[in-house]
């Protein structure tokens, strides 16, 4: 699939089969993420498969009203971004963790895997970030969940470029 088609084609899902992907699919995926700007090249993100008992940990530690959400699809990735004090370089690799983000998400789009970027509530917890090793030095940015959909891809609507482009003088 070419870059195009996997931008115009990728999806958020939440609805997914209990297909799980590959471990090695997955690590093919973080390594296409790195390839992403990146100033000072710090390398300042983090991926993590979640595994059974990491999961099992995010449940039992999870709200009750939330307890199904953490669970979305059976391969989970779960992404943070290594912190430093300097504020301009903080902001920095923040960004280019989220680009990492996007860059798996178009990469699983290319392999036809579905995928979700999730908000990390539930590993940001003080007793999850202990239960799964997260350091302290690391700001969580994403789940990302991974499989395949069980529902029919639908494309969304999508604002007029004229709305946010604009060309200054």
């Amino acid at each position: 699939m070419d870059l195009e088609t996997a931008i115009r084609e990728r999806r958020t899902t939440k609805n997914f089969t209990d297909e799980p992907v590959d471990p090695a699919v997955v690590r093919e995926l973080v390594e296409l993420a790195t390839w992403v700007p990146n100033h000072k090249m710090t390398a300042p993100w983090r991926f993590r498969l979640v595994g059974p008992e990491a999961t099992a940990s995010l449940i039992d530690i999870a709200p009750a009203d939330k307890k199904g959400k953490v669970v979305k699809a059976q391969t989970r990735v779960l992404v943070s971004c290594v912190v430093v004090g300097d504020p301009g370089r903080r902001e920095e690799d923040l960004f280019s963790t989220a680009a990492a983000v996007q860059n798996l998400l178009l990469a699983a789009t290319a392999r036809g895997i579905d995928s979700f970027w999730q908000t990390p509530t539930i590993p940001a917890l003080p007793a999850s970030r202990f239960k799964l090793g997260i350091p302290d030095d690391e700001q969580l940015v994403a789940v990302v969940h991974l499989g395949f959909s069980r529902d029919e891809r639908t494309v969304p609507p999508r604002v007029d470029v004229d709305t946010v482009y604009s060309e200054l003088p």
